[in-house]
């Protein structure tokens, strides 16, 4: 559940929005502490003066390109992938582990681990829902067993098919994509019935395209010899 959770889809959306925040505020903080030196490094690589903002944006980028392609190419997420797991692991030593079992058919999503709080009604990074606010975490593990963490609570539990119902519910507001069930699961008559709990999250991609249309470029001048 921890390996899960650390390699999802939503954390790695997480990753590039704090990259956007992180890169937007310590680009300004920079731009106003060492402003003049960005202008030198402007002139000195464009032969250009810097005459506003975006020159001194473009500066800075420049001077941090190796750190924004890092971020960019995802090497510092899968950096910490491991250091994070282990972080997640010590943190659910705490937890009590049960195994829900079913008398319908459970779905998964392709993020399966989900948060939850305030009686179910709150699902997962995609609604919001942080690990120090979850109350359970929530992850199918066959057609008819779930496993859940909370505290205080362990062993097996029968559930009833409106828990069960809550459970795919929950799957389906935390999936990125996908929704799997087994081929003779009423899965299409069910996402029907809940397809606006689903919350659209933006794709990699374009989570990715609004983190590079912050990014500055320099100009390129020709310069003609003597």
């Amino acid at each position: 559940m921890a390996l899960h959770f650390i390699r999802s889809t939503h954390t790695l959306l997480l990753h590039y929005n704090a990259i956007a925040n992180t890169w937007h505020r310590l680009r300004s903080a920079v731009i106003a502490t060492a402003g003049d030196r960005l202008r030198e490094h402007f002139l000195a690589v464009t032969g250009l003066h810097a005459v506003d903002g975006w020159a001194l944006e473009a500066a800075f980028d420049n001077l941090a390109r190796g750190s924004i392609d890092e971020f960019l190419d995802g090497w510092a997420f899968r950096s910490r992938v491991e250091q994070n797991y282990g972080r997640m692991r010590a943190w659910l030593t705490s937890a009590s582990v049960e195994v829900l079992r079913t008398p319908s058919e459970l779905y998964i999503s392709d993020a399966p681990t989900v948060l939850a709080a305030a009686g179910r009604t709150r699902h997962g990074l995609a609604g919001g829902l942080g690990l120090i606010d979850a109350e359970e975490i929530l992850m199918p593990l066959t057609p008819h067993l779930a496993a859940r963490l909370s505290i205080g609570n362990e062993g097996y539990v029968d559930i009833d098919t409106a828990q069960v119902e809550q459970l795919n519910v929950g799957q389906l507001v935390n999936a990125y994509r996908f929704l799997y069930a087994a081929p003779h699961a009423p899965v299409d008559a069910f996402v029907a019935q809940h397809r606006t709990a689903w919350r659209r999250p933006v794709s990699i991609e374009e989570a990715r395209d609004q983190v590079l249309q912050l990014q500055r470029t320099l100009p390129h001048v020709d310069q003609a010899g003597p």
